[in-house]
């Protein structure tokens, strides 16, 4: 009687396939797939924060100055400077998917309406819109609106400030990243899933933003850039911290949502001292 062949264990599986290489426009791509809804090449695997909080900068001039140009090009073909500001608020909400609107509405809800912090939170994951979601939806509106009516006349200027309250409010999420906590810890968002982002990488795209928009500024508005870039600057940090100090002190941190919120009470904030800063400009 001979002997049983012996059994052979399985072989390994094969190495799964090193990930593609970085390209040096995927933290562009993601950044702008996380803050549009323009169609963007797919970045090579996951990216980490590192990646793209320093884009989200310039991926906010080109939603903002997408939007920017359509008011310069409605200003001049209609007399009525608010049919360009309604056409141009329309393409920003087309550009950006109304995402880091329902976050302003989410936080709104939820900071008004919870009684604790696990209240807020709770309310902040409901879907559906309440009564203070729709009054900060409805003044945001109003107020981008009838900054859009003011700087309308100010033509291509205008389409640089549009682009640069765009593009410094959503930098301001970058930085915000690199130390706000996340307040959810059950479910990952755009906070938690992120972390505490590169603060170097956040800051170098704020700076890239700020001198982007400063040069095209130079550019249209030759000496009104002066006053007019630093409103917006310093509109949207006021607007930001707003926002990231209320958070702290109502859920003890950050969500997608109260990024959400302040990239639309930054972009507000920015609209509203640059416009102010022309005004003071003799």
């Amino acid at each position: 009687m001979t002997d049983p062949l012996p059994v052979l264990p399985p072989a390994p599986p094969p190495p799964p396939p090193a990930p593609p290489p970085a390209r040096p426009l995927d933290g562009l791509w993601l950044a702008l797939g996380l803050v549009t809804r323009l169609p963007v090449p797919a970045p090579h695997g996951l990216q980490p924060a590192a990646r793209f909080a320093g884009w989200l900068g310039p991926a906010g001039l080109i939603a903002g100055g997408l939007a920017g140009l359509v008011l310069a090009g409605a200003a001049e073909v209609f007399a009525d400077r608010w049919i360009a500001a309604l056409l141009a608020l329309i393409a920003a909400a087309l550009i950006g998917g109304l995402i880091h609107e329902d976050g302003l509405a989410d936080v709104a809800d939820g900071f008004g309406g919870g009684r604790d912090r696990a209240a807020k939170l709770e309310i902040m994951k409901d879907s559906r819109v309440g009564t203070f979601g729709a009054g900060a939806l409805i003044l945001g509106f109003g107020l981008r609106a009838a900054l859009y009516a003011a700087l309308a006349p100010l033509g291509l200027g205008a389409a640089v400030l549009a682009a640069g309250a765009g593009g410094l409010s959503r930098a301001a999420i970058g930085l915000a990243m690199a130390w706000m906590p996340p307040a959810r810890r059950d479910r990952p968002g755009l906070a938690d899933a992120a972390g505490r982002g590169p603060a170097a990488a956040a800051l170098t795209g704020l700076v890239a933003t700020l001198l982007i928009t400063a040069g095209f500024g130079w550019w249209v508005l030759d000496l009104q850039a002066l006053p007019a870039v630093l409103g917006l600057l310093a509109g949207a940090a006021i607007g930001a911290l707003v926002i990231l100090r209320l958070a702290l002190r109502q859920i003890g941190g950050a969500t997608g949502d109260v990024y959400g919120a302040l990239q639309q009470v930054a972009e507000i904030g920015a609209l509203l001292l640059a416009y102010g800063g022309l005004l003071w400009w003799p």
